[in-house]
């Protein structure tokens, strides 16, 4: 705890007859003491501030392109789009549930947000909070969004509550994905949703997480109005997808 230089600055002020030379290295030495002190205890605290980070149970919402549960497509002309959640801490967390909590644009309010999202292979009537496990490698799959070519080709939400509004158009949205559990900070990500561009699957959603400092893009008003009108058009053609 004295640290290296201490003792000999403090047999020095032992020996010199003039006071002041005995006050100038008994000072060096009580600072050499306090400061190896200090470094001491902030490396200790340093290492229980990282160990209590590895332990404490959190979030991390993933997206792993090249994941074959993460983009599914069961059959030619369908695709699955989901999100993967892993618990990073060393403790389960239980009562579960991963909502959408904003998609841009929405014109008309079209989704009722927020709304949970339905975990994978879940065929409950309205969704089940789950558990999750600590892993550093596995994570459960979220459903976020479905296309099939053979039907409308519309945007499908796997919304966990059945019978509410779940289609949108095929477009680029901006949205906001919340992870929540018991005693846990919630886990926010925003992401990209949009048709893909190019390739054999162009036309077919896909998705990417934004970073924690990365800006959405925004959508400009006459964008937002023509989007407005053709999902009114939709609607009034194809109303049982909407009751």
């Amino acid at each position: 705890m004295s640290g290296p230089l201490t003792v000999p600055f403090t047999i020095a002020a032992l020996f010199p007859q003039r006071t002041i030379q005995k006050a100038l290295f008994g000072t060096l030495a009580i600072c050499c003491a306090v400061s190896a002190s200090y470094l001491l205890w902030k490396r200790e605290r340093v290492t229980v501030i990282r160990l209590r980070e590895r332990i404490t149970p959190k979030f991390e919402i993933i997206f792993d392109p090249n994941c074959p549960s993460c983009v599914w497509e069961p059959e030619p002309g369908v695709r699955w789009i989901r999100i993967g959640l892993r618990n990073m801490g060393i403790e389960s967390i239980d009562a579960v549930v991963v909502s959408l909590a904003e998609l841009r644009p929405n014109p008309a309010q079209v989704l009722q947000l927020p709304t949970a999202l339905r975990v994978k292979d879940d065929r409950s009537e309205d969704g089940q909070p789950i558990i999750l496990h600590p892993s550093e490698d596995e994570h459960v799959h979220i459903d976020v969004v479905a296309q099939r070519w053979d039907r409308d080709g519309m945007f499908q939400i796997n919304f966990a509550p059945r019978g509410v509004p779940s289609h949108i158009l095929p477009g680029s949205y901006v949205g906001t994905i919340v992870a929540q559990g018991r005693d846990v900070p919630p886990c926010r990500r925003q992401f990209i949703l949009e048709p893909q561009h190019h390739g054999p699957f162009q036309g077919h959603p896909t998705l990417r997480l934004l970073g924690p400092d990365e800006p959405a893009p925004a959508f400009p008003e006459p964008e937002v109005r023509q989007f407005r009108d053709q999902i009114r058009d939709f609607q009034d053609r194809n109303r049982d997808l909407w009751n």
